[in-house]
């Protein structure tokens, strides 16, 4: 039998977004608009898990929250955009069993709960950046995607005291050309892949905190300050990490190979 799921919210969007993903996973899901309903749901139809908004009509979740503790000892989790230490602190006090904070990427709440299972290595992948035209369109709207919701991340991992020992790493496979010139031999116009400069943040793990490291050129074409091969950055995770590039070795085609496969240096820039 399926477990099944209280959803508490005034936004019918994020009703359908979370219903909807939940139930592909195989949960029951019951969707509320508000306290008062909920409260005589779950008394008609029990449920393994309640997710609360907190600001709602009629009642709102905290004193939903309080009335379903008065006679059950239900998991809840928050679910809310209401950004304030307070209210967190009060609900977790009132007996919440979690508190997630609106935008959310529902890719990277899972990525936080693996990493809280002690998942070592977790992966959130977002398709669509190898765009060579419109790019002011195209990757603003995906900047967009993922600018709030990697924020609430980082902000999750450090309130739970996890970000010192997690290194988030934020990257693509290159960056891309300034110009607008003709590519793949053909009439095509538009920006090419840039093998030469690209950016990428990193938080947490024992990187250093707000610097920007390095720089392009003034057209933004070819790094021109703290220039380094990508193997020296594949060397400075591996350290970030724990780990030597030099003894982190596997014997294959006659060879003990490594990661950087002629070794390389560390970016001693990056390590705080």
């Amino acid at each position: 039998m399926a477990t099944r799921i209280a959803l508490v919210d005034d936004d019918q969007n994020i009703l359908t977004s979370v219903s909807l993903t939940l139930e592909a996973e195989g949960f029951e899901i019951d969707c509320y608009h508000d306290g008062e309903t909920a409260l005589r749901g779950l008394a008609q139809r029990p449920v393994e898990l309640a997710v609360l908004d907190i600001k709602m009509p009629r009642m709102d979740g905290m004193e939903l929250l309080q009335k379903i503790r008065a006679s059950s000892s239900l998991p809840v989790i928050f679910l809310t955009s209401k950004d304030d230490e307070l209210d967190e602190a009060l609900g977790l006090g009132m007996g919440a069993d979690d508190y997630i904070t609106k935008p959310f990427s529902q890719r990277l709440l899972l990525a936080r709960r693996l990493l809280e299972r002690g998942v070592r290595f977790v992966q959130a992948y977002t398709a669509g950046w190898d765009s060579h035209d419109y790019l002011g369109k195209s990757h603003s709207e995906r900047i967009r995607s993922v600018d709030q919701p990697i924020a609430a991340l980082l902000k999750d991992l450090k309130q739970r005291g996890m970000l010192d020992d997690t290194l988030v790493v934020w990257c693509g496979e290159f960056g891309r050309t300034p110009d607008n010139g003709k590519r793949g031999g053909g009439e095509r116009l538009g920006r090419d892949h840039n093998k030469n400069a690209m950016p990428i943040f990193l938080a947490g793990g024992g990187v250093k905190k707000g610097h920007i490291i390095g720089a392009t050129d003034e057209i933004g074409d070819t790094a021109a300050e703290v220039v380094h091969p990508i193997r020296d950055f594949h060397i400075t995770l591996l350290r970030l990490l724990g780990l030597d590039d030099n003894k982190l070795t596997y014997f294959h085609g006659g060879r003990f190979k490594q990661l950087s496969q002629t070794g390389g240096e560390l970016i001693k820039e990056l390590i705080a």
